[in-house]
């Protein structure tokens, strides 16, 4: 991993500055790809937070977003912001239901491969 020389063990202001500079990174990286990345363990409360002080503008950048192993059990409420998305992945999470999925008009792909999801209750209208 490309920042594993920056040891955030090494108290909260080094963690601090790891998580911002991988954000902005990354989202730097989304304003020419589309693709944010976050798999694996890199979504957290503190990732999060940072993605909710970004611009609209930069959030709606975003067209893949891969979420996927971050045993997350809920839908992030940060996908409201992000209205161009066209996959999102979020395999191997602990997801039981699509409450909080925005209507994402241009949506195409939806991974929820092994998920708690037993219902398709709640689900928005997907138009393709």
């Amino acid at each position: 991993m490309l920042f594993s020389i920056i040891n955030i063990n090494e108290g909260f202001a080094m963690k601090k500055l790891f998580i911002w500079i991988l954000c902005g990174l990354l989202v730097q990286a989304s304003a020419y790809g589309g693709e944010l990345d976050l798999s694996g363990g890199h979504f957290n409360d503190e990732i999060e937070e940072y993605l909710a002080h970004r611009s609209d503008e930069e959030l709606a950048k975003i067209t893949h977003l891969n979420l996927a192993n971050n045993n997350l059990t809920k839908i992030p409420a940060i996908l409201e912001r992000m209205p161009n998305l066209v996959e999102i992945d979020f395999r191997f999470n602990d997801i039981d239901s699509f409450e909080g999925l925005p209507k994402l008009d241009k949506l195409r792909k939806l991974d929820l491969q092994d998920n708690d999801i037993s219902s398709f209750e709640g689900l928005p209208n997907l138009q393709n």
